[in-house]
C-alpha cells in the first residue's frame, strides 16, 4: 500500500495521531514514502475518559521508538451538550495554533469510510450540497494546508496494511459502545452492504455531490455583492443560488467567520426576502432590513 502520487504538500508536515487505525497507518505509509524528517505527530487528549491518556502514551511511545517530533495537550473534557461538535473545534484549533508555529500543513487521516459516514450523517440532517460534499484531498482553513491522503481507502484496507506490517492499533471504547452518532452509522454500514448500499457508492455519491456544488460555487461568482443589494436578484436565481447568495452576504460581513449557516434558517429568511415588501431579520450575527427593492445587511 502506498500514498497517492502528489497527495502531500511541501514543507513540514503536522500529522493528526489519535493511535487508531486509520492514523496509525498513515503514520506508517509516512514514514514508508520517506518522510520522516519533514514529520510531526501531534495527539489531542480530549480527557474525555482514560482512553484519551492510553491513546496519548501509546503514541508518544511510538514516536520514541522512531524518534519523532511528538506534541500534545490536553482538553477541558466533555461537555453536557454538543460533544462531537466542541471535540472537532477544540482539536482543529490546537492543531491550527501548532501548524502555525511550525509553518507546517496539517496532515489527517480520514478515509473513504468516513466520507460515506459522513455523507449519511449529514443527510439524515437534511444537509444541502455543501454539507452533503465529500471532503476534499487538499483544502485551506485560516490559512493552513490541510492534506487527507487516505480519502480513497476504506478502514477496512488500513487496518489489513496496519497487519501485514504487525504494528498494533487502539480501538476507541466509545466506537464500540456506541455512544456517538458516527459510532452508530458505522455499525450500520455492514448492514447497508448486505442490501447493496456500499460505502464506496455512498463516498462516489458524496464525491459527485462536491463537483456540484463547486459548479454553484463558481456560477456565484458571477453575481457581485453589493450593499445595498437588488431584492430582485433573489426572484431571478435558482433557489440553491439564492441560498448561498444569503450566506454569501453574511460572509461579506463577517469574513473571518467560517461556521455554517443551517440551511432552513436561510430558506425562512428567503421566503420572507422573496414575499415581504419590507421587513428586518436577524441571522449569524448579521442584521438584514429590506424596504423598495433593496436590501441593506450590517452586523448585528
Amino acid at each position: 500500500m502506498n500514498l497517492p502520487p502528489s497527495s502531500l504538500p511541501q514543507g513540514p508536515l503536522l500529522v493528526g495521531v489519535s493511535g487508531g487505525g486509520d492514523s496509525m497507518a498513515l503514520l506508517h505509509l509516512l514514514l514508508d514514502a520517506g518522510h520522516a524528517n519533514r514529520l510531526t505527530v501531534a495527539t489531542f487528549n480530549h480527557n474525555w475518559s482514560e482512553f484519551g491518556s492510553q491513546s496519548t502514551a501509546f503514541v508518544q511511545a511510538f514516536c520514541h521508538v522512531y524518534n519523532l517530533p511528538f506534541l500534545t495537550a490536553t482538553g477541558q473534557g466533555k461537555p453536557g451538550s454538543n460533544a462531537e461538535a466542541y471535540a472537532r473545534t477544540e482539536r482543529h484549533t490546537w492543531l491550527q495554533q501548532q501548524a502555525q508555529n511550525l509553518g507546517a500543513s496539517i496532515v489527517l487521516a480520514h478515509t473513504q469510510t468516513d466520507i460515506a459516514e459522513s455523507f449519511l450523517m449529514r443527510a439524515g440532517k437534511g444537509s444541502g450540497a455543501g454539507g452533503l460534499a465529500a471532503l476534499q484531498p487538499q483544502s485551506l482553513m485560516n490559512g493552513v494546508t490541510y492534506a487527507r491522503p487516505l480519502l480513497n481507502a476504506s478502514r477496512q484496507q488500513l487496518r489489513d496494511y496496519l497487519q501485514s506490517l504487525g504494528q498494533a492499533w487502539l480501538e476507541d471504547p466509545d466506537n464500540e459502545s456506541g455512544g456517538s452518532q458516527r459510532a452508530r452509522i458505522r455499525k450500520l454500514l455492514p448492514l447497508l452492504e448486505e442490501a447493496g448500499i456500499t460505502a464506496h457508492g455512498l463516498a462516489a455519491s458524496a464525491h459527485a455531490v462536491a463537483d456540484a456544488h463547486e459548479a454553484l460555487s463558481q456560477s456565484l461568482q458571477t453575481i457581485p455583492v453589493e450593499n445595498p443589494f437588488p431584492l430582485e436578484n433573489f426572484r431571478s436565481q435558482p433557489i440553491e443560488i439564492n441560498l448561498r447568495l444569503i450566506l454569501k452576504l453574511i460572509q461579506a460581513i463577517h469574513p473571518q467567520e467560517s461556521l455554517p449557516v443551517r440551511r432552513s434558517k436561510r430558506q425562512s429568511l428567503l421566503v420572507r426576502l422573496q414575499t415581504e415588501a419590507q421587513g428586518h431579520a436577524t441571522l449569524a450575527g448579521v442584521k438584514f432590513s429590506w424596504k423598495n427593492g433593496q436590501l441593506v445587511t450590517q452586523a448585528e
